[in-house]
């Protein structure tokens, strides 16, 4: 079993995880923010996230199972934090970089092509993809995420590397 306190910081990941989803949804459904295909990609790693912290904290591993959880963690975050950094790279363009189309709405997508490719297309971004149309505590929404995704890696690097009581 792990401590109480690497337990509960499993749990605050998850309960972040949530929270940030909850917000993503509110900002679509509620204020009407469309999102593009990466902020979309971004809530999936985000949802990963949360349920890897969610099973390892239910599940209370201990030794290897643990790490396993933790490197899965891990990855994921460092996957978002690159998909969130790709996000800015665009919106940073130059105006005569960046992409001028958008594709086809995501769900008609995944229906046409296979699952490689729709990932590599959606990872890659588009128009939408550039334009900055909300913000989150005065960031713009992918740098509230690579900071969303750093803390959970300081928190899983900190689980990682205390010792078991």
């Amino acid at each position: 079993m792990i401590s109480v306190k690497k337990r509960n910081l499993l749990f605050f990941i998850t309960i972040i995880s949530i929270i940030s989803l909850m917000y993503a949804f509110y900002a679509e459904y509620y204020l009407g923010e469309i999102p593009c295909p990466l902020c979309i990609a971004q809530r999936f790693i985000i949802g990963i996230i949360g349920v890897f912290a969610l099973i390892a904290a239910i599940q209370n591993p201990k030794g290897y199972a643990l790490n396993i959880y933790l490197a899965i963690i891990m990855v994921f975050s460092l996957l978002g934090i690159k998909t969130a950094a790709h996000h800015l790279w665009l919106m940073h363009l130059p105006l005569e970089q960046q992409p001028t189309s958008c594709s086809m709405p995501l769900e008609i997508l995944f229906k046409k092509i296979p699952l490689g490719s729709f990932v590599r297309h959606v990872l890659a971004g588009d128009a939408e993809c550039v334009q900055i149309t909300w913000k989150i505590l005065g960031l713009s929404a992918p740098t509230a995420v690579i900071v969303l995704y750093s803390i959970i890696i300081l928190m899983t690097l900190y689980i990682f590397f205390s010792k078991s009581k």
